[in-house]
């Protein structure tokens, strides 16, 4: 458990830093869902989104600016950088625009068909000799998820339609993390939040509430932790192959449960 992923012999591989990387950027996801959870309703997603990237590009500035300076948009592959930070606003979108079509527990289903998304696009896109233990354990995953959430049968053609998208931008989006591994992940980082704020800051006055100070905790938080978040992720993709990774991303559904039951509890 020690090799790396090479995209010349397309080896897939798996470390057991990669795991730790990768379920504890799961763990903050999860932490991320369960704190949305509790932010005012008052708030619409979008701005939630919007002050979570914008948080995560002034840290960004503030702590390595001064470091990497320009370095932050240097990139090898400028068209690749753009397309994946449009994944990730793509995402958010699709899921919150499905809420009006379908019940969260049906999209959620449909979205963890991410993993298995991920495998696929690491066998067609990488080159990934993908293993059968990695299929297996998307499909696995992909079942307990169901079972847990238990979807509704009320589904809509639109509704579903927008989770998958959401379900494949998200896959994409972990995909070519991997492609863009000459660029810095601080480069890449810049680029996923700037592909985000930029586009949700032209629809600003038409989701915008003054903040309370409880508000701007949580949201700032979120952008925090999102940024510890992908930057983990990150760090996951450099040292393994997506497809070996896809099938922990379902620890993700596990934290996510006990952590609200212990909301719930406390």
């Amino acid at each position: 458990m020690t090799t790396t992923f090479d995209s010349r012999s397309a080896r897939v591989s798996l470390t057991a830093g990669s795991v730790v990387w990768i379920c504890t950027a799961s763990l903050i996801w999860a932490l991320m869902e369960v704190i949305v959870q509790h932010i005012p309703s008052e708030y619409s997603i979008y701005q939630i989104v919007w002050v979570r990237y914008g948080v995560h590009l002034v840290f960004m500035l503030a702590v390595f600016g001064r470091a990497q300076g320009k370095a932050l948009l240097s990139t090898t592959r400028f068209g690749l950088q753009v397309l994946r930070a449009l994944m990730m606003l793509i995402m958010p979108i699709s899921f919150i625009i499905a809420t009006n079509y379908m019940s969260v527990s049906t999209i959620v289903s449909i979205f963890w068909l991410a993993p298995l998304m991920i495998v696929g696009f690491s066998r067609l896109l990488l080159g990934e000799n993908v293993s059968w233990a990695s299929w297996i354990a998307a499909v696995a995953g992909l079942v307990i998820v169901v079972i847990l959430f238990n979807p509704s049968r009320n589904i809509s053609g639109t509704g579903v339609l927008l989770a998958l998208a959401a379900a494949l931008s998200f896959s994409l989006y972990v995909v070519m993390t991997k492609m863009l591994q000459a660029d810095s992940i601080f480069t890449n980082l810049f680029y996923t939040a700037l592909g985000v704020f930029i586009p949700l800051s032209l629809g600003l006055s038409n989701f915008w509430q003054p903040l309370t100070f409880r508000a701007a905790f949580m949201m700032s938080s979120l952008g925090l932790l999102g940024f510890l978040l992908l930057w983990m992720l990150d760090k996951a993709l450099d040292a393994a192959s997506p497809s070996a990774l896809a099938p922990f991303l379902f620890t993700q559904t596990v934290f996510m449960l006990v952590l609200d039951s212990l909301v719930r509890t406390f």
